[in-house]
């Protein structure tokens, strides 16, 4: 039955190669790929997750080949349809960036306030502006337009 998606899963974005979230996935996947062997890391995941019953180093071995395997396909899929032409989708462009100015001050005015019996009144400003994020040659946003 691999390959199948139940519906929860895939409305869930979950891997369909272990029964785990996918930040679960990547920490089995690293810890897999760093520690030496599957036992060490059934053992570190082990402590970490605090499991009822401890993950045996075969789960392990199988969950992280199989994350694995899908990872290699889905690479040897980009590099077939690069060769065959199809390049990868340009990143969006920069979303504008928001700018955020705020400022306040406080003066003594001639009449108390009805409310608070005091003669200090306190002013606040806010000021909001979108720019785009054009960047110069060393790197930094361009003041140009502000």
């Amino acid at each position: 039955m691999a390959g199948l998606f139940p519906p929860q899963d895939r409305e869930w974005s979950l891997p369909t190669e272990a029964p785990l979230t996918p930040q679960a996935a990547a920490r089995l996947g690293r810890e897999a790929a760093t520690q030496q062997g599957f036992e060490p890391a059934a053992r570190a995941l082990n402590a970490d997750w605090g499991l009822d019953q401890p993950l045996h180093s075969e789960q392990v071995r199988r969950w992280s080949e199989g994350l694995g395997a899908t990872l290699v396909a889905q690479r040897e899929k980009e590099v077939r349809d690069y060769e065959c032409g199809q390049r990868p989708a340009c990143p969006p462009n920069a979303v504008p960036l928001l700018v955020v100015g705020m400022d306040g001050g406080r003066y003594q005015g001639r009449e108390k306030d009805l409310e608070s019996g005091s003669r200090w009144r306190e002013e606040k400003v806010l000021k909001m502006c979108i720019r785009d994020r054009r960047r110069d040659s060393t790197g930094r946003i361009a003041a140009e337009g502000w």
